[in-house]
């Protein structure tokens, strides 16, 4: 299990995705506890539940799927509704071009899009655009682990 954990790691450490994070934190310290989770996620450190890691299946969805990032965040039924309200935020944010090109991505490209801040460059015009992302992928864990808590 540690290699699915890592994948995102692997991925995104290599083509430096922490950097606009760094740099977004810098401007914005408020939002350390965000960049936090970002950072475990990426790092592959992230715990999959409040109490303690137990399945390597999602138990929020009957789909049977591995707990990831990529399916909690873009493609777990179980969080449907939380991700629709959380997403239109996000996307409002996001010059439509980007958008439109995301939105034919596979989810692992969109969450490796979205970890990158957008190109793993970090952009002070798109300042507002990492806060939505950090605000959409923090969310989305809080959303997560309250359930997982029920």
């Amino acid at each position: 299990n540690c290699t699915q954990k890592s994948s995102l790691f692997k991925t995104c450490i290599t083509q430096n995705f922490l950097w606009p994070w760094w740099s977004y934190l810098s401007k914005n310290p408020k939002d350390r506890h965000k960049c936090q989770i970002i950072a475990r996620m990426l790092t592959g450190v992230y715990i999959w539940d409040t109490k303690s890691y137990r399945s390597s299946y999602c138990t929020l969805c009957e789909d049977n799927q591995l707990n990831t990032v990529e399916h909690f965040l873009l493609v777990c039924p179980g969080l449907n509704d939380e991700r629709k309200i959380l997403w239109e935020k996000l996307a409002c944010l996001i010059p439509q071009g980007l958008l439109s090109d995301m939105l034919t991505l596979r989810p692992s490209d969109v969450v490796k899009l979205l970890f990158s801040g957008l190109g793993g460059k970090y952009l002070p015009e798109f300042t507002n655009i990492y806060s939505a992302i950090a605000n959409f992928i923090y969310d989305m864990h809080t959303k997560r682990s309250n359930r997982l808590e029920t």
